[in-house]
């Protein structure tokens, strides 16, 4: 999750234009960038390094006293674009890394596109020194990460174009003439153009994160949601919400379940005589106890790796075991009544000759692949507990349903 102060850069971002990205988020964002338009980049690039290759023909057409120039010079760097492109497609890269090579690349094959013609000694047309403008429209859509690279890059062939019509043409006004109505409009659209698709993209990746934060911040509410109503919140294990919740997923699952489970209700003896002697307040601390032991218990015995306890009333505990067998669940039983009475906390009013605080526990066994109604369950086990009761207290009746 985010910081603080991280997610309040990502908004300051997102309201002042001129605000930095946040350098934590900046190769994220790079990142992001390189998936979504790797392959139309590749595409893009590889196809103007063909249209580049191409100006041969023009050439051979226009010019046929630089025709072999122009190839000595275009096919060379054809080549090595494409082997520069072939290297990202095999080895994808970087965004960063992308225009750091990508846009230099395109500046040297527009820079060097202007040799040729140069060779020509009569009047070259100025139409085909335009063609550079091709140049800027694709270092301004192969741009990914920085404008101001671009904008160099752009600068670079600007220049290149502006130095060519000063050679060719006439004079050096018609020159600037001709560079100010043909190139500067389109060098500045396309910047534009290139400056609002990547402020574009920086925005809808920071919105992409602030959205991310929010759902993991949902997310982690509803986690903790989630715990507080499915929690007691005196004892710390899990309520009576929760078991209702595991027991009727249990038995709806039963019928096609390979193993059989057991349920126990367990009763704190004479809880009630301890309250009015001790307080209330003893009273919780003497649940806390129990739940504890009981929790402890479950943990540590090899009988019980699947088993969960529940706090489903005042001084009520429930234990759902998985996997279950009778030897298995009796013995349990009988470990937790066994690790309660051992804690020896005092309980001297209650009526029989016992003087520490002890539970009662009915269980029942609930074969596999039987679908059984919840009551018919919770009624036989309320039974055997209530055996445990009559029979004395301090101890476990375990039945098979």
């Amino acid at each position: 999750m985010y910081s603080n102060s991280r997610y309040q850069d990502v908004i300051d971002s997102l309201t002042h234009w001129r605000s930095p990205m946040p350098a934590a988020l900046r190769r994220g964002w790079y990142g992001y960038q390189w998936r979504e338009q790797r392959n139309s980049l590749l595409l893009l690039t590889s196809i103007s390094c063909c249209a580049y290759l191409a100006f041969v023909l023009a050439d051979c057409a226009m010019y046929p006293d630089i025709a072999n120039i122009s190839l000595m010079v275009r096919l060379p760097c054809t080549l090595a674009a494409l082997a520069i492109i072939w290297r990202f497609k095999k080895q994808p890269a970087h965004a960063k890394r992308w225009d750091a090579v990508a846009l230099p690349t395109v500046t040297l094959l527009g820079i060097a596109s202007f040799y040729p013609i140069l060779q020509h000694k009569g009047m070259v047309s100025t139409g085909y020194i335009s063609s550079s403008l091709s140049y800027v429209v694709v270092a301004c859509l192969i741009t990914l990460t920085s404008f101001r690279w671009a904008l160099i890059a752009c600068a670079f062939i600007g220049m290149t174009a502006l130095w060519a019509c000063i050679q060719v043409l006439p004079s050096i006004k018609m020159a600037l003439t001709e560079f100010g109505a043909t190139f500067l409009p389109v060098y500045a659209f396309c910047l534009m153009v290139c400056w609002n698709r990547l402020l574009t993209s920086r925005r809808a990746y920071m919105r992409r994160i602030l959205i991310e934060e929010n759902v993991e911040s949902l997310d982690s509410s509803n986690r903790i949601l989630y715990a507080e109503a499915h929690n007691d919140t005196l004892t710390g294990i899990s309520n009576r919400r929760a078991f209702e919740e595991t027991f009727r997923k249990r038995l709806k699952q039963n019928s096609n379940s390979p193993s059989a489970f057991g349920l126990m209700l367990i009763d704190v003896d004479y809880f009630k005589a301890y309250n009015d002697h001790y307080g209330h307040l003893a009273g919780d601390q003497c649940l806390q106890m129990v739940a504890h032991v009981l929790h402890d218990t479950l943990g540590s015995n090899p009988h019980s790796l699947s088993a969960n306890v529940f706090r489903i009333g005042g001084e009520e505990f429930a234990v759902l075991m998985e996997d279950a067998q009778p030897d298995t669940l009796h013995t349990l039983c009988n470990t937790l009544v066994n690790s309660v009475r051992d804690m020896h906390m005092p309980h001297i009013s209650r009526p029989d000759e016992l003087n520490s605080v002890t539970i009662s526990t009915g269980a029942c066994l609930v074969p596999a692949q039987t679908a059984i109604p919840r009551e018919s369950v919770l009624t036989r086990t309320d039974h055997h507990l209530y055996q445990a009761k009559k029979q004395g207290r301090n101890q476990a009746v375990v039945g098979v349903l």
